[in-house]
């Protein structure tokens, strides 16, 4: 039924790549498993610190409550 999405369909969030073959890359190539982990360590950072700027300034407005 999803043959074409989950096996054959390139995805932007696996460099691109069909699941398929982005799982057969992922197994053999140790440089490009280090390299995918490093690139999404840097995307998760930088989402965290946009969230983080967000945060801030909603709080510097009094929009979030914060309660304890």
């Amino acid at each position: 039924m999803y043959k074409d999405y989950n096996e054959v369909r390139p995805h932007s969030t696996i460099e691109y790549m069909s699941p398929n073959g982005f799982i057969e890359r992922w197994n053999v190539d140790g440089e490009f498993r280090e390299g995918y982990l490093n690139n999404l360590d840097k995307k998760i950072e930088r989402r965290m610190k946009k969230m983080e700027k967000r945060y801030k300034a909603a709080k510097d407005k009094k929009e979030v409550r914060i309660s304890v």
